[in-house]
């Protein structure tokens, strides 16, 4: 289980049963053993990953600060990418966004 707002690092693996406590980190390319439990408000990294410090406020609050960006930017990504939807696929597979930005026409409904 990953804990909220825990941050895991790009080519991390956690293995299943693996316990990430809350507000850490796992660094990249960390390597959770299975069962592992690690603290919370920690800085997680190794091969086997070992806890090896307390984050500090400064941090934490950097890695708050992230999170809450991170999700304004998928919240605008995700708007942008709705307007889209009902255009779904054409009947030749070529998606329908693609069909009317390239050609400038929108895909004939399906059925």
């Amino acid at each position: 289980m990953i804990g909220r707002n825990a941050l895991v690092g790009m080519s991390a693996v956690i293995i299943d049963g693996a316990v990430i406590g809350e507000n850490s980190i796992v660094g990249a390319s960390a390597f959770v053993k299975a069962n592992a439990e690690m603290p919370a408000n920690h800085l997680i990294i190794g091969s086997p990953a070992k806890a090896i410090r307390t984050l500090s406020e400064q941090e934490l609050a950097w890695k708050k600060q992230g999170t809450r960006e991170y999700q304004a930017w998928w919240n605008a990504v995700s708007r942008r990418c709705t307007r889209w939807s009902h255009y779904g696929k054409s009947k030749q597979g070529v998606s329908g966004w693609r069909l009317m930005k390239t050609y400038g026409q929108k895909p004939q409904p399906e059925g």
